[in-house]
């Protein structure tokens, strides 16, 4: 639902949502905490909250290293090294814009364009 309210521009309402998800993080797994922390992240980065965007992405950095694939919900296994760098880079663009230092972001959209599969072309174009 928050990425519904992401594409229609409702980004308080996202960034709700999300909040809303990691109410009770504890439940869920590393893989899913990382993505949400992700999304997270790209909310505060248009925001203009681009410090916590970073702090946002740091912690979702940590949770996906913590990853356990065999415990992922079937509805997240596209979240693998590729996506997590995709998803994180698309994340950092508004403080690259705003920073003037593209690095952190195109170094992990790199990585993304170079680590998606077959599998994902979406992605790949998308990274």
């Amino acid at each position: 639902m928050a990425r519904k309210a992401i594409y229609l521009r409702q980004d308080d309402e996202a960034l709700t949502l999300v909040e809303l998800a990691l109410v009770r993080s504890d439940r869920l797994t590393a893989t899913a905490r990382a993505m949400l922390h992700t999304v997270r992240a790209g909310l505060f980065a248009r925001a203009g909250r681009h410090p916590e965007a970073c702090d946002e992405i740091a912690r979702a950095d940590a949770f996906f290293a913590e990853r356990d694939t065999s415990t992922a919900p079937p509805w997240l296994c596209y979240y693998d090294d590729a996506e997590h760098a995709g998803s994180a880079g698309k994340a950092l663009i508004p403080v690259a814009l705003a920073t003037g230092d593209p690095s952190p972001s195109a170094e992990r959209l790199v990585t993304a364009i170079h680590s998606h599969t077959e599998t994902y072309p979406r992605s790949r174009v998308f990274s």
